[in-house]
């Protein structure tokens, strides 16, 4: 009911990452051996920037300064990787154990992920960041 609040531009509807490629690849090394990666893009999430208006009749009313899709975060690609040996105990019953490393981040980018799209001196500000390089070993006795 809001006229402030009426949508005239073209746009997304919600505020997502408009393009992205994922690529999933494995392959079996030697016999106990495996690696896989998982590699993402994700383009520049559309966003606009807000500002709010104040003395107006129904008071403080939040509007769009820029129309919606003319300001995108950064892009944001990352490869995670996985590195399993396999290997069968014969003396504890026939079980398995598996080693694995798994590597996330593993460019370590450190790009911003959602900025603040509010006007004045905090505006593309990141809110949040993707984590650092991170290494995680397991090991797994079935």
């Amino acid at each position: 009911a809001d006229l402030n609040h009426q949508i005239n531009e073209e746009g997304r509807i919600d505020q997502d990452r408009s393009f992205a490629i994922n690529f999933l690849s494995g392959v079996r090394l030697w016999d106990n051996y495996e690696w896989s990666t998982a590699l993402r893009y994700r383009d520049g999430q559309p966003f606009t920037r807000i500002d709010t208006i104040t003395g107006l009749p129904q008071g403080p009313t939040p509007v769009m300064t820029l129309w919606r899709g003319r300001v995108r975060h950064t892009f944001h690609m990352s490869a995670d990787m996985r590195f399993l040996y396999r290997r069968q105990i014969r003396w504890l019953d026939n079980a398995e154990i598996q080693l694995a490393i798994d590597v996330f981040n593993f460019f370590g980018s450190s790009t911003e992920l959602l900025e603040d799209s509010r006007d004045g001196d905090n505006y593309r500000t990141p809110l949040e960041m993707v984590p650092g390089r991170t290494v995680f070993a397991s090991i797994t006795l079935r």
